[in-house]
């Protein structure tokens, strides 16, 4: 575990829970090296950092890894919870890139 990911990684524990065990499990870094198919990261801009992290962080090892096709993508004026209603409804710049992802992967 790269010492960013490891510092990242206590970071979450402090926040959701005190048994790193648990946390270990949970967490998707720990599953990484298994995972198989594309993977498009959709992130807002207004995203709680510690969640912004983990994405970028994920996101940097499978294309790092070049093991899968992986893309970051960050929303603007957005937050974690406002992301789906925004891209679904709007038809928005933002949907074209999903699905531009999924017909190239």
């Amino acid at each position: 575990m790269s010492s960013k990911i490891h510092k990242h990684h206590h970071t979450c524990i402090k926040v959701f829970s005190n048994n790193s065990e648990k946390w270990s499990k949970a967490s998707p870094m720990k599953y990484c090296k298994n995972i198989r198919n594309p993977h498009l990261f959709l992130i807002g801009e207004r995203t709680d950092s510690l969640i912004q992290t983990q994405h970028r962080d994920l996101s940097g090892i499978l294309t790092a890894s070049q093991q899968v096709p992986a893309e970051f993508y960050e929303i603007p004026r957005r937050n974690h919870t406002t992301i789906l209603i925004y891209i679904l409804f709007n038809r928005s710049q933002e949907y074209d890139t999903i699905l531009n992802f999924i017909r190239r992967n």
